[in-house]
This record gives structure tokens, C-alpha cells and sequence, in this order.
């Protein structure tokens, strides 16, 4: 954090003069995407601590401001209900990269669907991390079914319930700790890994979130269209 916010103060604001701006306009486009400005909503897990119905009223918010939205994979509405609420405004899709490739796919294809302009693949979550101050304040929205409605709504992650689970009756917890388990791929990241993604969805751009180093990409041994980091 200390780094962030020393890089973030070499920034600075310089005025320009006789520029003729009397009418200004924001609107940009980002790979491929036309934005009213250059602003998006990033996407929040689990935000249904804060208000029910979170996603689509974030939607809705992001709508009426003209802002598009990266709708969350734990969101708490699904991602057609979210993607209705933003009506002709463009939105992207975060993605974490699931154990299970099937699901990986159905998801995607659900956003694809759905309209999603772009696919955010979040790479810094491989295993999620032990949260002490989590436990201490017992936030744990898992365990209430928050941001699950992604999983809870999708036919291969049905199937993977019932398959695991058989005729047992399944609750809430259960089906959060099933989720930690897709959740996640350590130490298998790479960069061809990417390659059957990016195939299956040609059509979309392919953003990669939470690269923080130019040498992360140093090396590629495959080539990949349409990534943007």
C-alpha cells in the first residue's frame, strides 16, 4: 500500500492554458469499448453486506451515470439480472479462474450472452489467502451465501454439486465450502494456459487484472490475440 500511494503522488496535475474548452467531452473508447468517460466500476464481491440486491442496483447506478461496469463473478444477483439492469450501457465480466474448466466455460458463456463487451480475468487470487482480520470481525459472506449467486444459478456448478454431493441434502455452508474449492488453481497459471479461453471466446477481448510487473510478461511462449494487461 505504501508503494501504491508513493507512485500514485509522482502524479501530478498540470493546468494548460488557451486550450478552448468551453465544451468538454470525456467520451473515450478502451479496447473496443466506448466509454462516456474514462472511468469503470470496478467489481465488488459480495456486496450484498452492504444492500440486497447489490449488483443490480450498482447496475443501475452505473446506468444512469453513464459508466460502464465490471460485473463481479461473486456477485449477488446473476449475471443476466445484472446485465438487464444496465440496459444499452456496456459492461465487462470478472473472471476467476476456476479448478473446474467447464465451469470456467459455462460462465463465460453466460456473460458472452449476456452482452458482456470484455472478459477481466482476475490472476491474483490462486488460492484465497488466510484473512485473520476476517475471522476476527467474522466476515465470513460465504457462509450467509453471499456472492454465490453466480455458482447458485449456473448448470455446471449444479451439476458439480450434485455429483459431489449425491442425494445429500445440501446447505448453505456446504455450498460455500464447495466454492472454495473450484476456487482457485495454484501454481498453474501461465501464460498458454490462456490459450484455450482465449479460443473459446475469439469474439472478446481478454483482459488479465492485478499484473503489477512488465516482467510478469516478459516471455510469452505462445501467441495471443486481443490480451490486454
Amino acid at each position: 500500500m505504501r508503494y501504491n500511494r508513493e507512485a500514485f503522488e509522482r502524479w501530478r496535475i498540470v493546468p494548460r492554458m488557451l486550450r478552448g474548452v468551453p465544451q468538454r467531452d470525456l467520451a473515450t473508447s478502451v479496447v473496443g469499448t466506448q466509454l462516456s468517460s474514462p472511468l469503470l466500476l470496478a467489481p465488488i464481491g459480495a456486496a450484498s453486506v452492504v444492500a440486497d440486491n447489490s449488483d443490480v442496483i450498482i447496475a443501475r447506478g452505473a446506468a444512469a451515470a453513464g459508466t460502464a461496469y465490471i460485473i463481479s463473478w461473486q456477485g449477488c444477483n446473476e449475471v443476466e439480472e445484472t446485465a438487464a439492469a444496465m440496459g444499452p450501457w456496456p459492461f465487462w465480466y470478472q473472471l476467476y479462474w476456476s479448478t473446474d474448466e467447464a465451469l470456467v466455460d459455462s460462465m463465460i458463456s453466460r456473460a458472452e450472452r449476456s452482452g458482456a463487451g470484455a472478459l477481466v480475468v482476475t490472476l491474483d487470487t490462486t488460492i484465497l489467502g488466510w484473512r485473520p482480520q476476517d475471522l476476527n470481525l467474522g466476515s465470513l459472506p460465504f457462509v450467509g451465501a453471499q456472492g454465490l449467486a453466480q455458482y447458485t444459478s449456473d448448470p455446471r456448478f449444479l451439476k458439480i454439486v450434485q455429483d459431489r454431493i449425491a442425494s445429500v441434502v445440501v446447505a448453505l455452508g456446504q455450498v460455500s465450502a464447495l466454492v472454495r474449492r473450484v476456487i482457485g488453481r495454484p501454481y498453474v497459471y501461465g501464460w498458454p494456459s490462456l490459450a484455450p479461453m482465449e479460443y473459446a471466446k475469439s469474439s472478446k477481448t481478454l483482459l488479465l487484472s492485478l499484473i503489477s510487473r512488465w516482467a510478469c510478461s516478459a516471455f510469452r511462449p505462445i501467441k495471443i490475440s486481443r490480451v490486454t494487461y
